[in-house]
């Protein structure tokens, strides 16, 4: 430190910010989208204006109201015949009868019972040791339009019942009721092919750092400790013959494992790996399940069955029997992508939500420079513009310094931890460039 000028007065000099060559965080959560805050305003963008997707079933979720379901009903062929219906469940401990006589008392006369209508004077002893499907039917009609006041007050007593759950069975006659198709309609957020629930989307769910929105297998990380399947298969040119799989033990040694393991699963020992059909790899890889193979007898060697698990499910079992298998296999375990939520480090409905049909890992695996092309041909109208303009401006104003500061190769997912010191100072310094200050002058440590 210098000892303080001589000086009466100093002026025209610019205040000076430093920025070092240092990485900027050691956190294994911390990622380009977070640390430029880019990331946070994607969280709500993708909460306010994302698509909700099942992540079981890919289908759209979203809430629907009475009209609308009218107008879906509407939209069958003239002239259908449809059952609209409720669907209802008896309390724990009720009897069944006692839920008869209360659907009775209320002005109801018929009910679905596993897919079969009775009338409720008729309905068959059912046992309360199984679980039967009970949907009350609220009215039989006929799809036209002049019927449309009749069905819209029929679909708002069914949701009204069914707690906001409408059911539309169409009339078949060429097939027996048990098997005619049945639309479901809700004004939940359920997905209308599963029927799992979804709650309201908010900026927690699409964040990592939270146990609100992360993936619960890795909590976030994206990553977990796996087989590394370089290792495993250093060179996928050889064939299996020659040694492909480092693991195995060598054909030539083990005539017998070779032999099993090429007439149980149906593989070619003399073709290269990665010429091998893409189910035989997976085979290799994951294993056959609970399937058992049987090895006839030949002479010197008694008939036997095995069956096989696979190379990444065979070593991780082994890394959790023994520290000395562990040890042995250090080598060959790495950190590989997340099985559950493949690396996108969210839960599974936050990473099936969709912004203009893309989910937040897509944007987040994109080139900066490819981000900033999408970000910068968006257009709005009307809600989404007053929504998502402060939102957008933003984002891009964001990834235009870090495209001019030269790192338009970089993605928004790519972790801190991994970049090196000169492509940290950049992203520090266009963080430092973005927050507008002027009469500043930047001293960058090379």
């Amino acid at each position: 430190p210098l000892q303080k000028p001589k000086v009466e007065q100093i002026t025209g000099l610019a205040p000076a910010v430093s920025i070092e060559q240092k990485t900027t965080g050691k956190s294994p959560r911390s990622t380009v989208g977070t640390v430029t805050e880019i990331h946070d305003y994607l969280r709500i963008l993708f909460a306010r204006l994302g698509q909700p997707y099942c992540p079981r079933c890919d289908t759209p979720i979203g809430t629907q109201t009475a009209d609308e379901i009218v107008d879906k009903v509407l939209h069958q062929p003239e002239g259908s015949k449809v059952l609209v219906m409720a669907p209802v469940e008896r309390r724990d401990g009720e009897e069944y009868e006692h839920l008869w006589e209360e659907l009775r008392s209320t002005g109801f006369n018929r009910v679905r019972i596993d897919g079969k209508t009775t009338n409720l004077d008729e309905t068959p002893t059912l046992s309360h040791r199984r679980k039967h499907k009970i949907e009350v039917v609220i009215d039989r009609a006929v799809v036209k339009r002049s019927t449309r006041s009749r069905l819209a007050d029929s679909v708002e007593a069914a949701l009204d019942l069914g707690r906001g759950v409408v059911l539309i069975a169409r009339a078949d006659d060429s097939k027996e009721e048990e098997k005619w198709p049945v639309d479901r309609y809700s004004q939940h957020r359920t997905c209308e092919t599963c029927g799992r629930a979804f709650e309201e989307p908010s900026p927690h769910h699409f964040s990592f750092n939270s146990p609100l929105g992360w993936c619960g297998a890795c909590e976030g990380l994206g990553v977990q400790q796996g087989a590394d399947p370089a290792a495993l298969i250093p060179n996928s040119r050889l064939s299996l013959d020659e040694g492909a799989i480092a693991t195995w033990p060598s054909f030539a040694v083990n005539p017998l494992f070779a032999s099993a393991i090429a007439e149980a699963l149906g593989i070619s020992r003399v073709s290269p790996f990665d010429e091998l059909d893409g189910r035989v790899r997976r085979m290799i890889l994951h294993g056959t399940g609970t399937t058992w193979f049987n090895v006839p007898a030949t002479a010197g060697r008694p008939e036997f069955a095995f069956q096989y698990k696979g190379l990444f499910p065979a070593i991780e079992e082994a890394g959790r029997v023994s520290y000395l298998y562990r040890a042995k296999l250090a080598g060959m375990v790495g950190e590989v992508e997340c099985v559950t939520c493949m690396g996108s480090r969210l839960r599974d409905d936050s990473s099936a939500a969709r912004f203009r049909g893309f989910t937040i890992d897509q944007v987040g695996r994109w080139p900066l420079g490819k981000a900033l092309e999408f970000f910068r041909d968006l257009e709005f109208a009307g809600d989404e513009k007053q929504i998502a303009g402060d939102l957008v401006r933003e984002i891009r104003d964001r990834l235009t310094f870090l495209n001019d500061v030269g790192l338009h190769y970089l993605t928004l997912g790519r972790g801190t931890p991994t970049l090196s010191g000169g492509e940290a100072q950049r992203i520090r310094l266009a963080s430092q460039l973005g927050s507008g200050l002027t009469g500043v002058l930047y001293v960058l440590d090379e």
